[in-house]
């Protein structure tokens, strides 16, 4: 996804925290085999499904490990904890 490759994944394990079905990649049955081959097949045979994934992938990739953002989370994280922290102090 980082690279702007569309991707067809396990609906199982950390598959579904990345990618939405239908939206920016594609999620299967790892147990199905006519469903993987049926996802490769529809990938190679629709060139403006593939390349929205590509695209949409790669845009997720960007928002969820953006580092600034993730930074800037933590920091406020951190003061809360802080926050918190000095308040039963007193």
């Amino acid at each position: 996804m980082s690279l702007g490759c569309p991707v067809i994944f396990t609906e199982r394990a950390s598959g579904p925290e990345l990618i939405d079905n239908g939206e920016n990649g594609l999620l299967v049955d790892p147990d199905n085999i006519d469903m993987i081959a049926g996802s490769i097949v529809r990938l190679l045979s629709e060139k403006e499904l593939r390349d929205s994934y590509s695209r949409k992938g790669r845009e997720t990739i960007l928002e969820k490990f953006n580092i600034k953002k993730s930074a800037a989370e933590h920091l406020s994280l951190y003061r809360k904890v802080i926050e918190v922290y000095n308040q039963e102090k007193l």
